[in-house]
């Protein structure tokens, strides 16, 4: 993903390997004269936000939180385009854009997502899937990593809630290095402070 760049800490990420050749102009060149013009994309583009519950709402999408809706897209029947405030171009938002968004119900700031954000996405819960780990061989000796997140959040759902149950991604490592070791310091570092 992002061409093999481990992203950081910042806000809005360079894809290098999308230029803006690839997703606004075709470039024209008759009788040593370059032109461009803007043509149809027909390609799909993606932006992931991270944890979106954890930012100000408000102030990451200001205005953009009505051009995202479907049918205030470029060419649909309710479009609307506004003006860049620096630039002073027109801009709206193609229907060819995608917005994926994640969060942790778990995470307390959850109740800052407004009802404006809400209205706009569609929430899909995915929720731990122990069998994605299977069993991992130790020492001549099986463990059932799937039974064992199983249990472990039939016991977190029991005494606490649904939202703070532990996910598989913990686990996924063990069957890269299935060690006892390893499985412990899961539990140690990771499972037990959380």
């Amino acid at each position: 993903m992002n061409g093999g760049i481990v992203l950081t800490s910042g806000a809005v990420y360079q894809l290098k390997r999308i230029t803006l050749s690839d997703v606004l102009l075709i470039v024209e060149r008759q009788n040593n004269y370059v032109s461009a013009a803007i043509r149809k994309n027909e390609n799909n583009y993606v932006f992931i936000i991270d944890e979106i519950n954890r930012g100000n709402i408000s102030k990451i999408f200001g205005e953009l939180i009505t051009l995202i809706e479907p049918s205030k897209r470029i060419g649909m029947h309710e479009e609307i385009m506004l003006q860049l405030p620096y630039s002073q171009e027109p801009f709206g938002v193609p229907s060819n854009i995608f917005l994926l968004a994640t969060m942790n119900t778990a995470d307390r700031s959850i109740a800052r997502l407004d009802t404006a954000l809400r209205r706009r996405f569609n929430f899909v819960e995915i929720m731990p899937d122990p069998g994605c780990l299977g069993t991992i061989e130790v020492n001549g000796e099986r463990i059932y990593l799937d039974r064992m997140l199983e249990t472990i959040n039939r016991r977190i759902e029991a005494l606490y809630d649904r939202d703070h149950t532990i996910g598989h991604a913990y686990f996924m490592d063990l069957n890269k290095k299935p060690t006892l070791e390893n499985l412990g310091h899961v539990f140690e570092y990771t499972i037990i402070p959380l």
